[in-house]
């Protein structure tokens, strides 16, 4: 009965008989005289639950789903530690009856529902898995401490042993959370990015795009995943904190701060054919001040070039733009060093072509029309042609190396 669990009881409570169980006896005291030390739950709601509160193992005996939520850290390797719920498999085994189904919602890697915790069920409840009872997962995802995204109002993935099964846990979360119920193929996916949600910017945007060939290199397609609108990289990778979303796309140096904070890089999007970076205007202002955007063009080629070949300016500026303490500058010089690449910033600055179809083919399942043009008819490569012809984007870098 923890931050994940306490919520979750409660909130099925409401539409089933539960019994919420921990092996605390001071837990379970505290909760009966409506005090949360996890201060996840108000008094006043503890105290007008219909919930059932025990430390006693019979108290669950013979009920028709156990929903497991005990923890699982890490030990000093950074292996998951799998005790506690080795220990929670042994107590469930004991209570259960034919037909019963055991769901996990604490984070565990691919495979543990099926591989680890099947068998001490088994031993312990001397049932055949799959047989005699079955097995389902929920991921849980709350963060504790966030008000707007309770167990009832977000979107709860679910995979069960059978059709049948699944089915029913679908009906069974379906009923607590407005946030919908996303079924994933099977428990083994539920547990990886399968079955998971992602988050994105919004649902036709660059990091939209860049989800679709993210999860095209992974071998899996939209179908596979629920993605989400999850707001902006800052709110993006709150979510991912939070456990809300279980992947995003984010861009340096996020992903750098992403990974110090140990989320792990499932794929590298780098070569994705896109135009990512641009300078837009009107036919009409290149039309009529050609020379205002002749000079513009030249003063971009050249801000890129001080970037590429004054690290310490450059660092200067982001940590500026970005707002950066001085305890980033670890972090912001590695993004520095990825951005001045010519595959990110290239000295000789032309539109990709590639990469506009990229965006094009996007936008074309949503219109039609996007379909029918070429990325020829957005850009126009006279100016940057012009300095590079008269040589002063190699005389700019005379000297320096490749």
């Amino acid at each position: 009965m923890g931050y994940v669990g306490l919520p979750l009881a409660l909130a099925l409570a409401r539409a089933y008989s539960v019994v919420g169980f921990d092996i605390s006896e001071t837990r379970v005291a505290e909760l009966k005289r409506g005090y949360d030390r996890t201060g996840e739950t108000p008094p006043a709601v503890l105290r007008a639950a219909t919930l059932t509160i025990s430390d006693d193992p019979s108290a669950i005996s013979g009920a028709d789903y156990f929903i497991v939520t005990v923890p699982t850290p890490v030990d000093e390797n950074n292996r998951p530690d799998l005790g506690h719920l080795r220990e929670a498999c042994q107590t469930v085994g004991k209570a259960l009856k034919k037909g019963a189904v055991v769901v996990f919602e604490s984070t565990v890697y691919p495979g543990v529902t099926e591989d680890v915790c099947g068998p001490v069920l088994e031993k312990a409840s001397r049932l055949r898995v799959g047989e005699n009872f079955f097995l389902g997962y929920s991921p849980e995802r709350i963060n504790p401490g966030d008000r707007d995204h309770t167990v009832d109002k977000i979107t709860k993935v679910v995979a069960g042993q059978t059709p049948e099964v699944t089915k029913a846990l679908s009906e069974l979360y379906g009923a607590i959370t407005s946030g919908g119920v996303f079924v994933a193929k099977n428990i083994k996916t539920a547990e990886q990015l399968k079955g998971g949600i992602l988050g994105s910017s919004d649902l036709t945007g660059s990091s939209f795009i860049a989800i679709q060939f993210a999860l095209g290199k992974l071998g899996l397609s939209e179908k596979d995943v629920a993605i989400i609108r999850s707001g902006g990289t800052r709110e993006r990778l709150a979510a991912l904190r939070g456990r809300r979303i279980q992947a995003t796309v984010l861009s340096p140096p996020t992903s750098f701060m992403a990974q110090n904070e140990g989320f792990n890089l499932l794929t590298d999007v780098t070569g994705m054919p896109f135009q990512h970076n641009g300078v837009v205007t009107t036919r009409r202002i290149i039309r009529q001040s050609p020379d205002l955007v002749r000079r513009y063009v030249k003063s971009q080629v050249e801000a890129v070039h001080l970037m590429k070949t004054d690290r310490e300016t450059g660092i200067k500026v982001l940590m500026k733009f970005m707002r950066a303490k001085e305890e980033d500058r670890e972090v912001v010089g590695r993004s520095y060093d990825l951005s001045v690449g010519d595959d990110v910033y290239p000295r000789k600055q032309y539109p990709t072509l590639a990469g506009i179809k990229t965006i094009l083919d996007a936008v074309a399942k949503e219109d039609p029309k996007a379909a029918q043009v070429r990325p020829e008819d957005f850009v126009d490569v006279r100016f940057i042609r012009e300095l590079d012809q008269s040589g002063f984007i190699d005389n700019l870098y005379k000297g320096k190396k490749s």
